[in-house]
C-alpha cells in the first residue's frame, strides 16, 4: 500500500467496505464501531474523548483484541494519512495498545508476539498477532509523520515505531536523523533517541553511540542546574546498553544521580502526547514521575524511575518537593482502644478515613475500628463535612468510611441522598446498603421522571438513582418508571418488572431489545438466557428493524444461547429467503445446538446453492465446523473440502479455519491449505502462511516460494518473519531479497541477519533484541 499526505478532509467511505456485523468486540456485534470512529472526527472534543474510551472498552478490553480491532487497524491508518484529522497523536497510541498491549516496555520479543493462538480459549482465536502485523505494516507511514509540525503526532509516530524491531533498519536511519539535528524540537530528538535505543540501533549504531557521548559528555549538561531532557534521554540509552564502554557509563552514572538530584526538564501538557492533567502548574519543581498520571508512559514519564535503577545514589540530600496531596498521615490521629466518647471516635474515624484517602497498598487496617462501629453516628457531623470537601479524595474516602458504620437512619439517608443530587455520585452504592422507604423511592421516580438527570454519564447521578428504584422501588414505582421514564429508565424498568414478573413478555420486550444495538450488558445476558425472549424474536423477526434482528441474534450468537427447543424453526427461517446477514446470523446460531445429525448436515448445505451470499456460505462452514466430535467427523470433513476452493475468499479463509480441527485427516488438510500460498488474495495468502505456521507444518519451500515469487512486500515480510519464529527457526540467506523496490522486507531481512549474528542463547526468536 502507498501512504502519502492526503488533503481536504477525510475520506471514511472505507467504513463501509468492512461488514462490522459479522465482526465483534468485547460486547458482542461490532455493528456499532463506525459510528464510533465517526465519532473521532467530530469537532467537539468531548466526544472525541468519549470515542476513545469506548475503543478501550470494547475492542480493547482490558488489553484484549479482537477481530474489530483489525478491521478499525486499516480505517486508522486511513485517517493519519489526512492533516485534518484530529488527534492524530492519539490514533497513534491507540495503534501502540493494540500492537503490543502494554506500553512502556523496552523490548519487544517477537518470538512471544508471534507465538501460536491460544484456540483453547474461550475468546476462540487470538487477535493478538493480526492486529501486530496489521500495524507494523504501516511502518512507512508512520515515518512519514516524522515530519508533520505538529510534534505530538511526531512524537507518538517515534513511539509507535520503536514497537516493530523487525523493521529497525529502515526506522532507525530515519530517526537518528532527526536525534542528530539540533534545530528539532528536544523532545522529539528524545523521543527518536530512546526509540532507537528500544530497537537495538539497527545499522546505525555505530553513529547512534558516538551521538549518545557527545550529549553525555556536554560540559552544560552536568552544571548545577536541572538537566535538559534531551541529556537525560541519553543517559538512559547509555545506562541501558550492556555493552557501552564503563568510562562513558560512569559519566551516565554521575549524571543520573544528578538527574534525580535536581529534576528533568518536561514538556507541557500541549507537547506531551499522552497528555495527562499535571498534579502541579509549576513544573519546574516537579520531576516527571510527579507530573503525569500514570507515571510509567514513554518516553518521559517513567524516564526519572527508570535512571533509578542505575544510580548509586537512590535520592538527593535535597528532596524534589511533590505535589501530590496524599492528605494527612493515619499515624497523625491519636485513637485510645476502648474508649467511646466523641472526641475518641473521631479520631478514629479520621484514622480510617485518613487510610482510605492514601489507598495504603498494605491494605486497610479494618479490624482496629470494629469496637467503633456501634458509636459511628457521633462522628456524622465529620463525615459530612468530608463527603462535601471541594476535594475528590475526600469525598471518596468519605463514602468508603460510610460502609463502616451501623445502619442509617431515615434522616441521614435523606441527608446522603440531597449530596447525591447534587452530583455525589459515589454515594449511591452506600445508600443502596441502608434502609430506603418507599417516600424516598417515590422521590426517586419524580426526579427521574421529570428528567432532572437527563445528562448521560458514567456513574452519573442519575444512573444510581436509576439503580435505587429498581432495587427499593414498589412495582408501581417501577412501572411508572416503565411508563414515563426517557429510554433508559424504560428498558432497565422493563427488566426488573419481567423478573418480578409483573410485566407481559411481549410489552417488555421490544423495549428492552432496543438497548442492544447499542450494547448493553444486561440487556444481551436477559436475551441470552431467557427461552420467552428467544420465543418473541423469532415470533417478531419479520416486523422487527433490521439492527435489531442483527443485534439479537449476535447476542443469542455470542452468549451460546441453547435454542434446542426453537431448532425447526430456525431451520425454516434458514431455508427461507431472508435477508444474507440475518440468515447467516441464525445459521450461527445453529451451530451453538448441542446436539445435531448428518440430516441437520444436508438441510444446511442445501442452502448454500449457486445465488446463495459469501456471508451464508461463510456460517455454514463455521457450523459444519462447530459439529465436530459428534460422531460423523467423516462425513462433516467430506462436506467441508469443496470450500476450499470456493468463489469467494472469505469463503476459503473461512474453510482455512475449520478444516484443520480434524486431527485425523491432518495430512489431508496440510496438501488442502498448501494450494492456498497461491491464492489470488493477499489476506488468503498472509492467512495460511500462519496457519502452516501455527500447525507446525511450514516449510523451507513454503517460505522460499512466498519470498520469491509473491508480488506482496508483506506477504513476504510476513513469511521471513514466520520462518525466523518457527521452532526450530528456518531462515536462509537465499531467501533474504536485496531489491530497493521492496523496503519492508528488506528491513526484516536484514534485521533476521543481524539478530543471526547477535543472537547469545537458543531459545526461538533469537532472544532480546
Amino acid at each position: 500500500m502507498e501512504w502519502k499526505r492526503l488533503d481536504g478532509d477525510p475520506d471514511l467511505s472505507l467504513l463501509d467496505q468492512i461488514p462490522w456485523i459479522e465482526l465483534d468486540h468485547a460486547y458482542g456485534s461490532a455493528i456499532d464501531v463506525p459510528e464510533q470512529i465517526r465519532g473521532l472526527l467530530s469537532p467537539d472534543s468531548e466526544r472525541r474523548r468519549n470515542t476513545i474510551f469506548s475503543f478501550t472498552c470494547n475492542i480493547y478490553h482490558q488489553g484484549s483484541v479482537y477481530s474489530s480491532t483489525v478491521a478499525a487497524i486499516q480505517v486508522f491508518q486511513h485517517l493519519l494519512q489526512y492533516p485534518r484529522t484530529p488527534d492524530r497523536s492519539r490514533i497513534l497510541e491507540l495503534l501502540a495498545a493494540f500492537a503490543v498491549f502494554e506500553t512502556g516496555q523496552d523490548n519487544v520479543e517477537l518470538a512471544t508476539v508471534l507465538e501460536t493462538p491460544d484456540t483453547e480459549s474461550d475468546c476462540g482465536e487470538s487477535w493478538n498477532r493480526e492486529c501486530y502485523l496489521a500495524i507494523g505494516a504501516g511502518l512507512p507511514l508512520y515515518e512519514l509523520l516524522l515530519d508533520e509540525e505538529d510534534p505530538c503526532v511526531a512524537i507518538s509516530a517515534a513511539f509507535l515505531m520503536s514497537h516493530f524491531p523487525a523493521h529497525a533498519f529502515e526506522s532507525c536511519r530515519r530517526l537518528l536523523k532527526i536525534a542528530e539535528t539540533a534545530t528539532t524540537n528536544d523532545f522529539l530528538r528524545s523521543a527518536a533517541l530512546i526509540a532507537i535505543s528500544f530497537l537495538g540501533g539497527g545499522p546505525v549504531t555505530v553513529e547512534f553511540r558516538n551521538l549518545l557521548e557527545s550529549l553525555v559528555r556536554d560540559e552544560s549538561a552536568q552544571a548545577d542546574v536541572p538537566l535538559r531532557l534531551l541529556a537525560a534521554a541519553a543517559v538512559y540509552c547509555v545506562l541501558r546498553d550492556r555493552s557501552i564502554p564503563s568510562e562513558l557509563k560512569e559519566i551516565g552514572l554521575r549524571l543520573a544521580d544528578r538527574s534525580l538530584q535536581f529534576g528533568i526538564e518536561v514538556p507541557q501538557p500541549s507537547i506531551y502526547p499522552i497528555s495527562r492533567t499535571p498534579m502541579s502548574a509549576d513544573i519546574s519543581t516537579v520531576v516527571p514521575l510527579d507530573l503525569f498520571v500514570p507515571p510509567l508512559e514513554f518516553p518521559w514519564g517513567d524516564l526519572n524511575q527508570r535512571l533509578k535503577r542505575y544510580s548509586k545514589v537512590r535520592r538527593s540530600t535535597t528532596p524534589v518537593p511533590r505535589s501530590v496531596d496524599s492528605g494527612p498521615h493515619p499515624d497523625s490521629f491519636h485513637v485510645i482502644p476502648g474508649q467511646f466518647d466523641r472526641d475518641n471516635v473521631v479520631a478514629a474515624v479520621r484514622r480510617l478515613h485518613a487510610h482510605f484517602r492514601r489507598r495504603s497498598k498494605s491494605g486497610i487496617p479494618l479490624a482496629p475500628f470494629e469496637p467503633f462501629k456501634p458509636h459511628a453516628m457521633l462522628a456524622w457531623d465529620v463525615i459530612l463535612q468530608l463527603l462535601d470537601s471541594e476535594k475528590n479524595e475526600d469525598r471518596w474516602a468519605a463514602a468508603a468510611v460510610l460502609d463502616q458504620f451501623p445502619p442509617l437512619d431515615e434522616s441521614a439517608v435523606d441527608q446522603l441522598i440531597e449530596r447525591l443530587y447534587h452530583g455525589n455520585s459515589g454515594l449511591g452504592g452506600v445508600i443502596s446498603k441502608h434502609p430506603i422507604t418507599e417516600r424516598q423511592c417515590e422521590r426517586f421516580c419524580e426526579q427521574l421522571c421529570r428528567r432532572e438527570f437527563a445528562e448521560s454519564k458514567v456513574n452519573s447521578p442519575r444512573d444510581e438513582i436509576r439503580r435505587l428504584v429498581l432495587q427499593h422501588g414498589t412495582v408501581a414505582q417501577v412501572r411508572r418508571l416503565f411508563d414515563e421514564g426517557d429510554l433508559p429508565e424504560r428498558q432497565a424498568a422493563a427488566m426488573a418488572l419481567c423478573s418480578r414478573e409483573a410485566i407481559e413478555p411481549a410489552e417488555a420486550l421490544p423495549v428492552i431489545a432496543q438497548a442492544l444495538v447499542t450494547g448493553g450488558m444486561s440487556e444481551k445476558l436477559f436475551f441470552a438466557k431467557w427461552p420467552e425472549a428467544h420465543a418473541w424474536y423469532l415470533k417478531s423477526l419479520d416486523a422487527m428493524p433490521v439492527e435489531q434482528c442483527w443485534a439479537i441474534a449476535n447476542t443469542m450468537v455470542n452468549w451460546k444461547a441453547d435454542l434446542t427447543e426453537f431448532q425447526e424453526d430456525l431451520f425454516r427461517r434458514v431455508e427461507s429467503p431472508l435477508r444474507p446477514i440475518l440468515t447467516a446470523l441464525l445459521i450461527d446460531c445453529l451451530r451453538n445446538l448441542p446436539e445435531s445429525t448428518p440430516q441437520m448436515v444436508d438441510r444446511l448445505l442445501a442452502v448454500c446453492h449457486a445465488d446463495s451470499h459469501a456471508a451464508v456460505r461463510c456460517a455454514v462452514v463455521r457450523a459444519l465446523g462447530g459439529w465436530i466430535d459428534r460422531g460423523f467427523d467423516n462425513l462433516l470433513y467430506e462436506r467441508l473440502q469443496p470450500f476450499i476452493n470456493d468463489a469467494s475468499a472469505r469463503v476459503r479463509r473461512e474453510a482455512m479455519n475449520e478444516l484443520p480441527r480434524f486431527v485425523d485427516h491432518r495430512p489431508q488438510t496440510v496438501e488442502l491449505l498448501r494450494q492456498l500460498l497461491r491464492d489470488n488474495d493477499e489476506a488468503n495468502r498472509r492467512a495460511v502462511l500462519w496457519k502452516l505456521s501455527d500447525l507446525g507444518e511450514l516449510t523451507a519451500a513454503d517460505v522460499l516460494q512466498l519470498t520469491t515469487s509473491d508480488p506482496s512486500d508483506r506477504v513476504s515480510a510476513e513469511a521471513l518473519l514466520a520462518a525466523f519464529v518457527a521452532r526450530p527457526p528456518m531462515v536462509d540467506d537465499k531467501w533474504l531479497p536485496t531489491g530497493e523496490s521492496r523496503p519492508l522486507t528488506r528491513s526484516v531481512a536484514e534485521w533476521i541477519s543481524n539478530s543471526r549474528s547477535q543472537t547469545t542463547d537458543d531459545s526461538p526468536g533469537g532472544g532480546r533484541v
